[in-house]
């Protein structure tokens, strides 16, 4: 929109009847001395001599009629500028014009269609089109001169606002009912943002192909927030714009990061959590305001519409466009919200005021697609083609299913798009309260929370409660409660040496000997923890709890470690008891830990070797830890039996990795087990490659099917039917591509190893489907991006 002409540019721009009109109208000589017309740039150096001063201005106003002076008014109060198709709606909608629905009669008083009230406030020289009409003829543009008749955009003057009176502010504000709030909470988020970063750290999370956590371990993250969230069997993390929020705002803080594209992992959140919950907050702000994680479009569905981004930018990372039109929303919020938080403002307000002065703020009216293809698409004949909802006539390439018409298409996109950013993002983070009305179930307005009027400028700093105003409460019953408002680093201290049994408003923590030990692992010794406990609490903690902290701290510190030891083994208690009965062992075997075992130092393995043959035992002798082959037999259900009558301890060690213990004789490879061990690092094929090594012969078939399932060691996959298209060469094929009606239907069948495609024949597809669904893969029926 052209607002920086100079006086003389904005005349120039009108054609040379719409500039005698205006002359006529305010009674300015058209003729020379002469009795000659004046020419164009003579006409407009007398209009500009005359139109743009405070006087003329004045005058002007006094001849105005109520609807032209209402007119005037709404435009001053949406910045003098505004989208002519909006401004027309927005008036209508008010009953302050009708519509427009045949010619325009600028020159009668009484009309008081659209065309007829801006036309005539064009005459009074106080309103003028930003730029003349358009024809559009496809494969052209053309800007005509402007005319009395509205162009696109409309707008006033400076040198003519200047001179203006302010408009009363309230007008046209549409009062907000509110029947029901939804308050914002920053503090539910700051703390789920701790409970989802605190079970990553504590557990496995994987993400599929498609970039979504997978569902089991959704739905305990989902059940672990602060208020927990039931999550159906089927739904995902699309399903759930919030939980997708969380960890995709987790990720820009870096606090979680995706390693392989498969693992999340937890990193070093004390930095965060430590810091002021103010300015917690606003890290979280910006990091979505300023962020390219999140699309208000495509994470957030809109109602009517669907959206193609084939052909186009993908919707991650964010496109630039989107960014820029939430930071616009944002500008807009700041711009009419009302002197105190405690005021609600309707959104249709908000979105009203978007449509009439930024009509354009998330698609350009004006853009063309770079390539011709785009031509040729089907929407050339559709109702998309000439609007911004189709590919080639927006920057970001996406097709907007379910759009008819311009008109329609910002009611369908962009005004969904404005409510997305309030009603979600903004409602989140806890800057916006959402206000309902009497039985709708979409918020009607919205108000500003103290912190989000500090966030935005609007409102002073907001302190908020500090963790000396919460609780640490230490039962003897070894129970914690930390009452809020506690530091999320305080939870985080607690997570080390304690149990956090539940997340509500009161945290409850357990410790045991079991979490302690976990702590004194950690460098958490039973007198820093009774320290600890002591600062946070304010007082001294029961005596019990003390006592056993103490006990638990001794026995932890009773534990010895002997290194280069050699160890004895036996398959029960009473052949060692004999072994040690003989003269020449049992000085050798005296020091027994454990029934079946005995410590020997490692000079004296020869002796013992010796000495055990002269007691008629020829022991099994294993020097290096790695070394067990062909030691178990495995059948197909994953049941593995170990051959001999003194397994190696090495074995078991290995064996624990993967497997579960049955007995001493018997483990079994289950589904947990295997998702144990690929919490350990391990994958599919290292198992099979350790079970290769222990087994004796091949493995069976059916087990390395079964560890490789419950390993998802394929990952997910996609069955799609495809139709291909034979033809006599390659010359007849590229001679089709080129075709301007065929081409755009065809497309080379040369896929990408990356895309990993393979042929299927219809006959073998259900056989296909079935083993693969043996092979633990989820099959969707379209490809995967």
């Amino acid at each position: 929109m052209m607002t920086s002409e100079t006086p003389r540019q904005l005349l120039e721009a009108y054609n040379y009847h719409a500039l005698l009109d205006i002359a006529r109208f305010n009674r300015i000589p058209m003729e020379n001395k002469s009795g000659k017309r004046l020419y164009k740039r003579e006409l407009v150096r007398e209009l500009e001599k005359r139109l743009f001063t405070k006087k003329h201005v004045r005058e002007a106003l006094e001849q105005l009629s109520p609807v032209e002076r209402k007119v005037l008014d709404v435009l001053l109060l949406r910045g003098g500028r505004a989208n002519t198709t909006a401004f027309q709606r927005l008036l209508v909608g008010h009953g302050i014009v009708s519509p427009t629905r045949g010619k325009m009669d600028p020159w009668n008083p009484s009309a008081t269609d659209f065309d007829s009230v801006v036309a005539r406030l064009t005459l009074h020289g106080l309103v003028f089109s930003a730029e003349g009409p358009i024809s559009d003829l496809g494969y052209t543009r053309t800007v005509l001169k402007r005319s009395l008749k509205p162009g696109p955009s409309l707008y006033i003057p400076p040198t003519i606002r200047k001179h203006l009176p302010s408009p009363d502010p309230e007008l046209l504000q549409r009062p907000a009912r509110v029947s029901r709030i939804q308050s914002a909470s920053a503090r539910t988020l700051q703390r789920d943002l701790y409970l989802y970063w605190s079970y990553v750290r504590d557990h496995r999370v994987q993400v599929t192909l498609k970039g979504e956590v997978y569902k089991r371990a959704l739905r305990e993250l989902a059940n672990s927030l602060l208020t927990p969230i039931k999550l159906e069997k089927k739904q995902g993390e699309r399903d759930v714009p919030y939980l997708l929020f969380l960890r995709r705002l987790l990720m820009s803080l870096n606090l979680l990061t995706l390693r392989g594209r498969k693992d999340l992992i937890a990193n070093d959140a004390s930095h965060f959590l430590a810091a002021d919950p103010a300015q917690r907050v606003r890290r979280s702000f910006e990091a979505w305001l300023d962020g390219d994680f999140w699309n208000e479009l495509y994470d957030q569905p809109l109602p009517h519409v669907s959206i193609t981004t084939g052909g186009g930018a993908l919707p991650y990372p964010t496109p630039k466009p989107i960014v820029e039109a939430r930071r616009q929303v944002v500008r807009f919020l700041q711009k009419l919200s009302k002197p105190s938080a405690q005021d609600w403002v309707a959104l249709s307000n908000l979105i009203e005021a978007i449509r009439v002065e930024a009509y354009e703020f998330l698609l350009p009216r004006n853009y063309r697609a770079r390539s011709s293809s785009y031509y040729y698409s089907y929407y050339y004949y559709g109702p998309l083609y000439k609007t911004p909802y189709a590919a080639h006539r927006n920057p970001l390439g996406w097709t907007f299913q379910g759009v008819t018409s311009e008109e329609e298409g910002w009611d369908l996109v962009e005004a969904p798009f404005i409510a997305n950013v309030i009603t979600g993002p903004l409602h989140w983070l806890g800057l916006v309260d959402l206000g309902y009305g009497d039985a709708g179930q979409d918020p009607v307005a919205y108000r500003l929370t103290p912190l989000g009027a500090w966030l935005l400028g609007l409102g002073p700093p907001v302190e908020i409660p500090t963790e000396k105003q919460g609780r640490i409460i230490v039962q003897p019953n070894f129970q914690i409660l930390a009452m809020d408002p506690v530091s999320d680093q305080t939870l985080a201290t607690l997570d080390i040496f304690a149990d956090r049994i539940s997340a509500e408003r009161a945290i409850e923590y357990r410790m045991s000997r079991e979490s302690v030990y976990r702590g004194q692992q950690q460098g958490w010794s039973a007198q820093r923890i009774i320290a600890y406990l002591e600062e946070v609490s304010g007082g001294k903690l029961p005596q019990n709890v003390v006592v056993s902290l103490q006990e638990w701290q001794a026995l932890h510190e009773r534990i010895t470690l002997y290194r280069r030891v050699v160890l004895v083994h036996a398959q029960d208690p009473e052949v060692l008891d004999r072994l040690s009965r003989h003269p020449n062992l049992t000085k050798l075997l005296h020091h027994r830990p454990a029934p079946t075992a005995a410590l020997v130092h490692p000079r004296q393995v020869d002796a013992l070797i010796k000495a055990l043959g002269t007691a008629g035992v020829l022991p099994v002798v294993t020097r290096q830890a790695g070394k067990e082959e062909n030691c178990l037999v495995a059948d197909e259900e994953g049941n593995l039996r170990l051959v001999h009558r003194t397994p190696s301890i090495y074995l078991a060690r290995r064996l624990d990795r993967f497997a579960e213990r049955v007995d001493d004789h018997h483990y079994r490879i289950t589904p947990d087990s295997v998702q144990k061990a690929l919490e350990q690092g391990l994958d599919a094929p290292a198992i099979l490659q350790e079970l290769s090594v222990l087994h004796q012969g091949p493995l069976p078939f059916r087990l390395t099917v079964r560890v490789k399932a419950w390993a998802h060691h394929y990952g997910d996959a996609a069955l799609q039917s495809l139709t291909l298209l034979q033809l006599r060469d390659q010359a007849a094929l590229q001679e089709l591509l080129q075709d301007p009606e065929v081409g755009p239907f065809l497309r080379r069948f040369n896929p990408p190893p990356e895309r990993a495609l393979a042929l299927v024949t219809q006959d073998d597809l259900e056989t296909l489907r079935r083993l693969l669904t043996e092979r633990g893969m989820a099959l969707s029926d379209t490809l995967l991006s």
